[in-house]
């Protein structure tokens, strides 16, 4: 029997809070000398997992995908894999995909978790329009920025109606609406609620919180 991976103390990280240093300039790394690290990502329709599902000795592995990264390697970046190994993530341009961060809160002694992005499908695959819509940036967030150390894992909401995440599609004054094609295609469809969440704050997420 394999033996349980140990969780890596993250509280102790330097980055901005109580009594930490500010962070330096974004990193860059070279990807010609560099090897990328496994990143385990986890991923469900409408809805996160529950932290209790995360334990040193237990994941939910139905829904694992294993991909390979590097520290300047953006949200987008995580997206953009997630859809190239899985056709069902790519099938609405008004989807959404929620991201967030799992790590093991030593304050707490259990994995907690927080939210790094919120983006639609269109926002991940087509360039930035010259409004930039809420929560767009959030894409280009590198791993480094949020935070990301080895070990974590990230957990990914698929959201494949914007009905599942409450409310109507940012688009401007008039608020845009999908096309007639996309409504015919999913009428009958239906709607999920969105994941629960675990204890949220410690010195890792002072910088996330603005």
């Amino acid at each position: 029997m394999d033996r349980p991976r140990q969780p890596y103390n993250n509280n102790n990280r330097n980055g901005p809070g109580p009594g930490g240093p500010p962070r330096g300039p974004p990193v860059k790394v070279d990807r010609e000398k560099t090897c990328p690290f496994l990143l385990r990502a986890f991923v469900k329709s409408n809805g996160h997992h529950l932290d209790s599902e995360y334990s040193t000795d237990r994941l939910p592995t139905v829904d694992e995908h294993q991909l390979y990264l590097w520290r300047d390697s953006t949200i987008r970046d995580v997206i953009l894999l997630l859809r190239d190994a899985t056709p069902s993530l790519r099938t609405n341009p008004l989807a959404k995909y929620s991201v967030r961060l799992v790590y093991f809160d030593t304050t707490r002694d259990r994995y907690s978790s927080r939210e790094l992005a919120s983006v639609q499908a269109r926002d991940v695959v087509l360039p930035p329009p010259a409004t930039a819509r809420p929560g767009l940036g959030q894409a280009d967030r590198t791993l480094d920025e949020a935070r990301f150390v080895i070990g974590d894992y990230i957990d990914v909401a698929y959201h494949s109606s914007p009905l599942t995440v409450g409310g109507p599609i940012p688009g401007g004054p008039e608020q845009q609406q999908p096309p007639a094609s996309l409504v015919e295609a999913r009428e009958g469809g239906g709607g999920g609620g969105g994941g629960g969440g675990g204890g949220r704050y410690n010195d890792r997420d002072t910088d996330m919180r603005h």
